[in-house]
């Protein structure tokens, strides 16, 4: 499984910085009349790839289904404003792997062709839909959103894949920095409170040892928060401690109650499910998070 995680991100990075071309120069094989385009995200990740992939692009309409700020889909309700806009965009753009759960029945009513799931033939981790919280998830995403969008408007092709290819050079640059400045911490076990960092862990080769939530909003039970601390206990005694993440949004109790117990102190990571509307807004939030996990892991030798 190693040996193919390696080939998956040696691939990518090959593809970008060596040879200066990826997926996104693809030719596309449709036309598309001249009327105004519509493309919908449904939640605010994929809205972000968007708004690179379609700058400057004319005649294209970017919509948002979820607000920025809804975060986890989990809870989410449908608004009769969304099942519209569902029905009426001309692509609609999803997460995939379980992601848009709350849309289900409304997508059963819509043309399948006009439905992109940018987690399709990604190598998924055990399910788990949160790929974009890892750079190089975040660069396969985006390159299936420009493909989708090339080929449904293929008039302005050219448009969306030059800015694929520019919005994908900066991830790659984002990953490589990234990856320079965490390859110190390997050895240092971490504790997320989420389900959304199994992917970041494995593109930085963090030992992520444990996970408190499972599900967003599902609190951890007495037992399982007892196991969790008794573990750390052991690891305390072992001169192995953990280092404490949960995420910015986050309104579980968890983490304080285990920070109370064990003496540690909790440190905040975005896994950029929510945040301002802007071009670099992801690749901000990624910067942040490793400024914190510097700060976080250095900390623990």
């Amino acid at each position: 499984m190693k040996t193919k995680r390696n080939l998956f991100i040696a691939s990518i990075l090959t593809l970008l910085l060596v040879s200066g071309i990826s997926s996104c120069t693809k030719t596309p094989a449709t036309a598309q009349n001249n009327n105004e385009f519509n493309v919908t995200a449904s939640f605010y990740p994929q809205y972000i790839m968007l708004l690179n992939i379609t700058q400057d692009v004319p005649d294209v309409k970017v919509s948002l289904l979820a607000p920025a700020n809804t975060g986890c889909l989990h809870d989410y309700q449908m608004t009769t404003r969304d099942m519209k806009l569902i029905q009426d965009t001309d692509l609609l753009i999803i997460n995939g792997a379980g992601m848009e759960h709350f849309m289900e029945s409304s997508l059963q009513t819509k043309n399948p062709e006009k439905i992109i799931s940018v987690t399709d033939n990604y190598p998924l981790l055990e399910g788990n839909p949160h790929i974009w919280v890892s750079p190089l998830g975040a660069i396969y995403q985006t390159e299936q959103i420009a493909q989708a969008l090339a080929k449904a408007d293929s008039d302005n092709a050219d448009l969306y894949l030059a800015n694929c290819r520019k919005y994908t050079e900066k991830l790659a640059s984002l990953y490589k920095t990234m990856q320079t400045e965490l390859k110190d911490y390997a050895d240092i076990p971490i504790i997320t409170f989420h389900e959304a960092f199994p992917y970041f862990a494995k593109d930085f080769s963090l030992d992520l040892i444990g996970t408190i939530q499972n599900e967003h909003g599902q609190e951890p039970s007495a037992k399982e928060l007892a196991d969790i601390i008794n573990r750390i206990f052991s690891m305390q005694k072992e001169n192995k401690t953990p280092v404490l993440f949960s995420e910015e949004d986050s309104h579980s109790s968890a983490a304080q109650i285990i920070s109370a117990e064990t003496g540690l102190p909790v440190f905040y990571l975005d896994p950029a499910a929510t945040g301002p509307l802007s071009l670099d807004a992801y690749i901000l939030t990624m910067q942040k998070n490793t400024e914190t996990l510097k700060k976080a892991l250095s900390n623990a030798r």
